[in-house]
């Protein structure tokens, strides 16, 4: 789904030409051979990374040139009581030390950004993940000055990348890099795809995202005013064809069809995929398909699978959220808020934990206590702030949320996880 009219910085954001996305493409499967470790030593364990490309259409800042995507495998860990507080079931992301072969960490480059900008943020991403993991690997005295230290690691890290890359190129800084990660006993194993989620990977990821949208206030309030102008004209969705077009523009006015159309702009913003289903009576067969319920068979007919049945639709309407450069099928906007919807949830159920100890605890368990609050709010004020420099052109649209945007019982999106957790591989 592109906003077309949506300036950036003053600028229009313009899709990528086809010779871009080849050049920029071919450029990532250059660096990725090049930074790859050849042979990794018998005993090391490989860093799994996969590079692809999306375009976001101005929903995110165009300063965001590449994001982080952490592997979900569809595990749940059950709720757990602790101490004064309880944990809800959460939904376990693999930290880039616990990637495979099959299901990476996936780095998502801007491909409307020029190739040499491309390169310079992929080379950075990976010199960042190969900065954290020697963090991690020779540890920390003090966990409540963790955010410094990786701050002055991610740091020092770009600065030594980009000191190669001005002085030799970039070819010598996948070269700096892949020694880097050999010597660190972390040999980096990277590939590109045109395809950052196939089928499969967005049905799982779409309660984690839907959580994201609920629990984060800057990203829910972006997502709800595209919403609520693209319920009001069709003219700047991408997705359907002039038929489909004909059919949105005859309900506009026909009961709740704003509201339907509402719905599934959030649901492709949200979960990457939106679907409406007109049926033989568009004025009365109206219906949102769950998209990980749906896959599309041909332009405009779609399959939902329920109770182990599939059900034909036609005509089907099919908003994608960011593009990928190949495949059928969009991903979510908000992928580079799954982080801070995870950190947030951490540690907000620190403050939470710092405020019953500082109501029933000893003097001693409230001292001790304290540097880890002051971690949790240092956490949270810098998530917000990243928070709000992560959304784009959106961010500049001048229209007030409708109380009545969704149908009622439905601000909130369902069905989402209950938290975000991350596993951590011992000894990674």
């Amino acid at each position: 789904m592109r906003l077309l009219s949506a300036p950036v910085d003053g600028m229009p954001y313009l899709p990528a030409t086809p010779q871009q996305v080849a050049a920029s493409v071919g450029a990532l499967r250059a660096l990725a051979a090049r930074v790859t470790v050849a042979s990794p030593t018998p005993g090391t364990r490989p860093l799994y990374v996969r590079l692809a490309h999306f375009d976001h259409g101005a929903f995110l800042s165009i300063e965001l040139h590449g994001m982080n995507a952490l592997p979900y495998t569809g595990q749940i860990r059950a709720a757990e009581e602790g101490g004064p507080l309880r944990s809800p079931a959460v939904a376990v992301l693999c930290d880039p030390s616990s990637a495979t072969a099959d299901e990476p960490f996936t780095y998502v480059l801007t491909v409307n950004d020029p190739v040499a900008v491309q390169v310079v943020a992929a080379l950075g991403g990976l010199g960042t993940l190969l900065a954290r993991q020697e963090l991690v690997h020779r540890g920390h005295d003090d966990i409540a000055s963790i955010d410094a230290e990786a701050t002055l690691a991610d740091a020092r890290a770009e600065r030594d990348l980009h000191d190669v890359i001005r002085a030799r190129g970039w070819s010598e800084g996948a070269d700096t890099l892949r020694e880097r990660s050999v010597a660190a006993g972390r040999p980096l194993l990277v590939a590109y795809a045109t395809t950052i989620f196939d089928e499969e990977q967005l049905r799982r990821r779409a309660p984690i995202l839907r959580h994201v949208y609920n629990v984060v206030p800057e990203a829910r309030a972006a997502v709800d005013r595209t919403a609520a102008v693209l319920s009001q004209t069709m003219e700047s969705v991408g997705g359907g064809t002039q038929e489909i077009g004909a059919y949105v523009r005859q309900l506009l006015d026909v009961g709740a069809s704003r509201t339907y159309l509402a719905h599934v702009a959030r649901d492709a913003f949200v979960c990457g995929n939106g679907y409406l289903s007109f049926g033989s009576a568009p004025d009365e067969d109206l219906r949102l398909l769950l998209p990980e319920r749906t896959r599309m068979i041909a332009p405009e007919r779609a399959v939902v699978v329920k109770n182990g049945k599939e059900v034909v639709h036609e005509p089907v309407m099919h908003l994608r959220g960011a593009q990928q450069v190949d495949g059928r099928y969009g991903v979510s906007v908000l992928e580079p808020f799954v982080m801070v919807a995870m950190r947030r949830r951490l540690f907000e159920q620190t403050l939470a934990l710092e405020a019953a100890v500082k109501q029933a605890g000893s003097a001693e368990e409230v001292a001790r206590m304290g540097p880890t609050g002051d971690l949790a709010r240092r956490v949270l004020t810098e998530d917000a702030n990243t928070a709000s420099r992560l959304l784009g052109g959106v961010s500049a649209l001048s229209v007030e949320i409708p109380s009545d945007l969704y149908f009622p019982g439905h601000a909130v999106m369902q069905p989402a996880v209950d938290g975000i957790a991350l596993s951590i591989v011992d000894g990674a």
